[in-house]
Formats: structure tokens, C-alpha cells, sequence
């Protein structure tokens, strides 16, 4: 093995991240990822004139920080736009739920559980505007 600097243990999107982010920073950076493609859960299928997304979670823009990181990682270009036209859905114990694309309605959405959207609701990076970051 080279000389590294940092070691990554997963190549998921987290790790891919990290990894990058110390590259940009001129560190020597190696991950490892234990599957045969990087990129953990999120894949993209496409079958019988359907497109789906694999992912642990989706990625929602309500914070200017989430462009920062899409356009810092060269992200910006390969985003999908919802035109309000194409749904999305979720499975959900064997149902199919639509996802709602504004905050107010995701909330309150049986996607969630009662005490998930109170926690929501409580979180001040939730609520748009009400954050302060450190810098």
C-alpha cells in the first residue's frame, strides 16, 4: 500500500464525499468499499419504461448549504428537477405512497410517524431560515 494520509472505510456516498473533500485539500486519501461498485445503496435502475432510485434517503434542497455541497462536488449538473409533472412514490409495508415535494405536506404525510414530524418541526435545521451555522 502507498503512503496515505487517510484510509476511508466505505465507499458509500458519505465515503465518496469524505474522500473527495481531502483529495480538494491535498490529502492522500484511499477508500475502501467491500462491494463491487462504489456508491453504497443509491444506484438508479431503469426496467419496463420505469426509472427508480435506490437510496438510503433522498436528497431535499431547503438550505443553501445543500447547493454549496452539490456544486463544491460538481454535483450541480447531474440533479433531476421535479417539473411537477412526474410523481414520486415510495413503498412503503407493501403500499405505494406518494411523496410530497413541499415541506409542509412531507410532514404531515402517513411517511412519517407522529413523533417523527413533531421531531421535524422541533429541529431548527428544519425549519427554513431559523438556522444559525457556525463558521
Amino acid at each position: 500500500m502507498s503512503q496515505l494520509d487517510v484510509l476511508v472505510i466505505g465507499g458509500g456516498m458519505s465515503g465518496l464525499a469524505v474522500a473527495r473533500l481531502l483529495a480538494q485539500r491535498g490529502l492522500r486519501a484511499e477508500v475502501w468499499e467491500k462491494e463491487a461498485r462504489p456508491g453504497g445503496k443509491i444506484a438508479t435502475d431503469q426496467r419496463d419504461g420505469y426509472l427508480t432510485e435506490r437510496a438510503a434517503a433522498m436528497v431535499l434542497n431547503f438550505r443553501p448549504e445543500v447547493s454549496r455541497f452539490m456544486r463544491d462536488f460538481d454535483l450541480a449538473d447531474s440533479r433531476i428537477m421535479r417539473d411537477g409533472v412526474a410523481n414520486r412514490y415510495l413503498v412503503d409495508q407493501g403500499r405505494l405512497l406518494p411523496v410530497p415535494s413541499k415541506i409542509g405536506a412531507m410532514i404531515f404525510s402517513p411517511l412519517w410517524s407522529t413523533r417523527a414530524s413533531y421531531a421535524c418541526w422541533r429541529n431548527p435545521l428544519f425549519r427554513a431560515g431559523k438556522a444559525k451555522t457556525k463558521r
